[in-house]
């Protein structure tokens, strides 16, 4: 297209027009060129302009924070690896935090009935406290007063 300063002009050009392609455009020249400070410019310039233009919350979000992650006002690698470094847990120790712990002393003769679907499958489950081991899946117990 004739190097950088062409894609930014014709991505210019269209702004008003097509933001979308205005934005596709700058991002070329962003991806190519990392530091590029107008390409930066017109990308944000262009998410902000799709932003005003979606009725759609979630898209108009996104596209703010894109818009602002281009500027350099904020950097969304920065605030992924804030999360990973406060929560460390892989996703099956989160499951297990998750599940319902009862005291067998406490529950007598109670039983809890506990359903757990996915998307393959459906099952239920009776059991007495403190029997089998946890489920993989959390789960929200019933307790049931009735005899086992």
């Amino acid at each position: 297209m004739g190097g950088a300063a062409r894609v930014l002009a014709v991505a210019a050009e269209s702004l008003d027009d097509d933001p979308q392609w205005a934005a596709e455009l700058a991002r070329t020249v962003v991806d190519a060129f990392p530091d590029h400070a107008d390409g930066r410019a017109l990308l944000t310039r262009a998410l902000h302009a799709l932003a005003d233009r979606d009725p759609n919350p979630l898209r108009r979000n996104w596209y703010r924070c894109a818009a602002l992650d281009a500027s350099g006002q904020l950097r969304l690698s920065d605030v992924r690896d804030a999360v990973q470094r406060m929560f460390p847990l892989t996703a099956r120790v989160l499951l297990e935090t998750l599940r319902f712990r009862v005291a067998p002393e406490k529950a007598g003769s109670r039983t809890v009935s506990r359903r757990t679907t996915s998307s393959r499958a459906s099952t239920s489950r009776t059991s007495k406290f403190g029997g089998p081991g946890p489920s993989r899946l959390p789960t929200t117990p019933r307790i049931s007063t009735a005899p086992p």
